[in-house]
């Protein structure tokens, strides 16, 4: 493993390896943690649970049947008004959009 050395590194090196300073020294905070395992990236991803589940799409989509708004409905299944719209499959500038502005 070749280590640089932060007193060397400059612009020109930044630009020929494409590594920036704040990355290479988050390399070595990694490395100095935890060794070469700290230097694989962390998980991405949800941070939490999904709260649209097939249960709760049903829900929206029969509250929305019977004629409720799309913040009623998120207070009522406890999720976003974007979240509702997703789950309707109703997305910004798809038709019918313009009638779901509802507060």
């Amino acid at each position: 493993m070749v280590i640089f050395d932060e007193q060397d590194w400059s612009l020109s090196n930044e630009r020929q390896h494409g590594v920036t300073q704040d990355t290479l020294w988050r390399w070595r905070q990694g490395f100095a943690a935890e060794g070469a395992a700290g230097l694989v990236p962390g998980k991405r991803g949800p941070a939490g649970p999904v709260k649209l589940t097939d249960e709760v799409v049903a829900r929206i989509r029969e509250l929305a049947e019977r004629g409720g708004s799309l913040a009623a409905i998120g207070a009522e299944t406890g999720v976003s008004t974007a979240t509702v719209r997703v789950a309707l499959g109703r997305r910004r500038g798809s038709i019918g959009w313009e009638g779901l502005l509802d507060a």
